[in-house]
């Protein structure tokens, strides 16, 4: 099998410790007591899920019923637990159903850990082996160069960024121009957030909601480094503000392709708020019926309209 990068370039997975291997490059954390599927069409990765091995019943239902609708010819299943036994029943179980759904089963994999230097078995061929280092995976690596993205140690580690910090509170306000060259010298590692921009951009936000999509397209520029300044400056802000915020996290990280990040977003915004922004809700159900970045990206503002909203060029 293989998965394109954004250059085009094909990288080939082709054995079982090269794809458990890839597997937190595909989701962006390190998968454990999990479940994770991979669907594909000729050949190619279509796209990568993981389950809780804890609450798998439903969770590959759905799974399995979004690989259809995207024409999936097959899938890959992968249990990685630290029981033997609850990792092959989980991943004979979840193979099951996709076959009662009509899908085709290539693989089914278990290991203990994806990380390197554990043994790794095919439960229907019996085939086994050692596997590869995670860390520096084909893809891992591509990922990290090409767009800075990094693999958590776990989903865990990924909810500890979203600590809350100290808020602050602002009386001169400020032209959207000014807070949007603040945010992109932040984005572009020349600056450092503040909690005074994140109440700047929370109110801005509020006010405009054309300003919250320009911003999206401002954070085009380098997704993962957009999420992580749009996580900081959330932690700055409660409530609906912080929830306003979050949903520029779920976008950057959605169109980056780190579906992990931007679902443990969510989570943290069901926790801020009685009812989240329709347009986080939107990008959620998007990700979970398996619509690619690439596709994500075609609704994004345009250069030209996100200036036009901010009122002049944010990059210089």
């Amino acid at each position: 099998m293989e998965v394109t990068m954004d250059n085009n370039t094909p990288i080939t997975l082709s054995a079982p410790a090269s794809l458990i291997a890839a597997l937190p490059a595909f989701l962006g954390f390190i998968p454990t007591e999990a479940v994770v599927v991979v669907a594909l069409k000729d050949d190619e990765v279509l796209f990568v899920a993981r389950i809780d091995i804890a609450t798998i019943g439903q969770g590959a239902v759905t799974i399995f019923d979004t690989a259809r609708q995207h024409h999936a010819a097959s899938v890959v299943v992968v249990a990685i637990a630290s029981d033997p036994d609850t990792g092959a029943s989980a991943a004979t179980d979840t193979a099951a159903t996709a076959e009662l759904m009509g899908i085709e089963v290539t693989q089914v994999l278990y290991t203990p850990s994806c990380d390197e230097q554990n043994f790794w078995a095919d439960l229907r061929t019996n085939d086994a082996g050692m596997t590869a280092d995670y860390r520096t995976s084909p893809l891992a690596l591509a990922r990290s160069v090409q767009s800075g993205r990094t693999i958590a140690g776990s989903r865990e580690a990924l909810r500890e960024l979203f600590t809350l910090a100290d808020t602050a509170d602002i009386d001169t306000p400020r032209s959207l121009l000014d807070i949007t060259r603040e945010l992109y010298a932040i984005i572009t590692g020349h600056a450092a957030a503040t909690a005074e921009l994140a109440a700047h951009i929370a109110n801005a936000v509020a006010e405009n909601i054309s300003y919250r999509d320009a911003l999206i397209t401002v954070s085009s520029h380098n997704y993962p480094a957009a999420a992580a300044t749009f996580i900081q400056l959330a932690n700055a802000l409660r409530d609906g503000k912080r929830a306003a915020v979050l949903t520029l996290v779920v976008a950057a990280a959605a169109l980056g392709g780190n579906g992990g990040l931007a679902n443990v977003a969510v989570e943290d915004a069901e926790r801020s708020t009685a009812e989240l922004p329709p347009l986080m809700t939107l990008i959620d159900r998007a990700m979970r019926a398996g619509i690619s970045p690439d596709q994500l990206a075609h609704v994004i503002p345009t250069t030209e309209v996100a200036q036009a909203t901010i009122g002049g060029d944010w990059t210089t």
